[in-house]
């Protein structure tokens, strides 16, 4: 995932090497030119996939989806510096059957999580806007 600012990027993948695999997260203050160093992101044990990135100013909102073999779960993280230092992981939401990714979208100053469950059907939520 990718969300753009002006010349400062926010970049998420997955890779599946061997060492040092998994869910990342890097930017770029100078469109590209370099990119900070990765973070590891999410539980790999319990699958952690499909990251969402969406900036907002100096906000940045990542989310991510990770299965235990029972229970899909949306975790967030916040950043309030523009990427370089991060809040806690919160888990804004859950169920027990088939869902899609996680997908975050922006409207003026807020963030809001669209993911549809079988089980619960779509939802809209907001993300928390505290500085935890």
């Amino acid at each position: 995932a990718l969300s753009i600012t002006g010349d400062v990027y926010h970049l998420t993948w997955f890779n599946h090497a061997t060492e040092r695999g998994g869910l990342f997260y890097a930017y770029s203050k100078n469109a590209g030119k370099p990119f900070s160093t990765p973070i590891s992101i999410g539980n790999g044990a319990k699958q952690a996939g499909h990251a969402a990135v969406m900036s907002n100013g100096q906000n940045v909102f990542l989310a991510w989806k990770e299965f235990d073999g029972e229970v899909s779960v949306i975790k967030t993280m916040r950043s309030h510096d523009g990427g370089v230092s991060w809040g806690v992981v919160q888990k804004i939401a859950e169920t027990r059957d088939k869902s899609d990714h996680p997908l975050l979208i922006a409207n003026n100053e807020h963030v809001y999580l669209s993911w549809s469950t079988l089980l619960e059907g779509y939802r809209l939520i907001a993300l928390p806007g505290d500085k935890s």
